[in-house]
């Protein structure tokens, strides 16, 4: 985050720590928030479990599920994110075609992470969950792209595919 965006909250930085000099309103806790979770083009992205904090606050809250991809480049740097598909209130349907589509001619990515919301709040993957992101893994795999994780979000938690040794050879 800028310094500047702190010091006009009065908010310091100190050994990675924040410390706020003054009481801060609902409306700047949210813009700095905001500032914390912002991925942008260009930044290194070491592990899809960085990712979470910025995935819950574009998906955490939804009222539908969606499903999203970030796409990282061959440095696994961030590209873009996008919502690829929205569904009801406990589905979404997802076509791997599209996913590798985008992937290829509009971001020219060689990596991905996958993501979507549980509206429910239970993110364990359901076996619809599993079975996507092993054909979505197959799809991009013979277009030499490789889905890094798919990661499960709801307003207060978080379930990676990778972390849980989901993601198969």
């Amino acid at each position: 985050m800028t310094s500047d965006v702190l010091s006009n909250h009065g908010v310091r930085e100190v050994a990675g720590e924040y410390v706020f000099e003054k009481p801060l309103s609902r409306q700047d806790l949210l813009q700095l928030t905001s500032h914390l979770f912002r991925v942008e083009k260009g930044d290194r992205i070491e592990s899809p479990h960085d990712l979470i904090p910025f995935l819950q606050s574009e998906l955490g809250s939804l009222e539908r599920e969606v499903f999203a991809v970030i796409f990282l480049d061959i440095k696994l740097r961030f590209i873009a994110f996008e919502v690829v598909f929205k569904g009801t209130i406990d589905r979404c349907e997802v076509h791997p075609r599209e996913i590798a589509k985008l992937a290829l001619t509009s971001y020219n990515a060689s990596h991905i992470v996958v993501a979507h919301n549980h509206v429910s709040g239970c993110v364990l993957p359901s076996d619809a969950d599993i079975q996507i992101t092993q054909r979505i893994k197959d799809a991009l795999a013979l277009l030499q792209i490789r889905v890094l994780d798919h990661v499960i979000i709801s307003k207060d938690a978080a379930f990676s595919f990778s972390e849980q040794q989901l993601l198969q050879p």
